[in-house]
């Protein structure tokens, strides 16, 4: 996983030079793109929220569909299942962008709209994880072991899709502690080298949590059902071009 940057802990990792405010990030398309993609985790990235759990880790991963079950060792036994919400494998994929194709390559939500031209290099927009969720430790092992999903090229031309490398591969920094969602904000961005907030997007599903974040002068949606889909995800992006 990437920098973990959790309250109380002293270590920050080293940043070549601080990025200028409002910097900002644009495609091929001229399109703008956030140069940082912040997402809960419980109720926005995967389901059952870790306190609805009666076990926990070590999870179990199933390859074959890409989801986790509890080891059985917890309060009342184990069996249940986590899984990804919404298109989150998939747009996260699209983020990590290893093909270096454009938004419609993985969209299917009418092949992106006007951002399906757009190409997102992971060099240039990181992915961040803000969570205050119960089970920290929990949530850990399930990022090392949720994949996400790749377009590889195919024989005979085009592209298939894939389960690549883990979530915790895919972050760059992570917030994972009880506390406030600016709080969490404000860290990630000590530690991403002081990328401004006008150039991040955060997805929460707590309405609460997403208007203190767009108080700092973030793009946040909010994602009470579902998780984060393409549909949410180009909703952000539209909010995005207006800040």
């Amino acid at each position: 996983m990437g920098d973990d940057v959790g309250a109380g802990e002293d270590a920050q990792p080293a940043v070549a030079a601080a990025v200028p405010a409002g910097a900002g990030n644009s495609s091929a398309e001229g399109i703008r793109l956030p140069r940082l993609v912040v997402f809960d985790l419980d109720n926005c990235c995967w389901s059952p929220e870790m306190y609805q759990l009666n076990s926990g880790a070590p999870f179990a991963y199933n390859p074959a569909d890409n989801t986790c079950a509890c080891a059985g060792r917890g309060r009342r036994g184990g069996g249940e299942l986590v899984h990804l919400l919404g298109d989150v494998a998939e747009i996260w994929g699209c983020l990590r962008n290893r093909a270096g194709l454009p938004l419609s390559a993985y969209c299917h939500t009418s092949a992106g709209g006007p951002f399906g031209g757009a190409v997102f290099d992971p060099e240039q927009t990181k992915i961040c994880i803000a969570s205050c969720c119960d089970e920290p430790d929990w949530a850990r092992d399930l990022l090392g072991k949720f994949r996400v999903v790749h377009l590889e090229p195919k024989a005979g031309g085009g592209h298939r899709k894939a389960f690549g490398e883990t979530m915790a591969e895919a972050v760059a920094f992570t917030q994972i502690t009880y506390g406030n969602k600016t709080e969490h904000h404000r860290a990630i961005q000590r530690a991403s080298g002081g990328v401004d907030f006008r150039d991040m997007v955060f997805f929460d599903d707590r309405h609460g949590h997403v208007r203190d974040v767009a108080g700092l002068g973030v793009t946040a949606v909010c994602t009470p059902h579902g998780g984060v889909t393409w549909r949410s995800f180009l909703e952000a992006l539209r909010q995005f071009q207006r800040q």
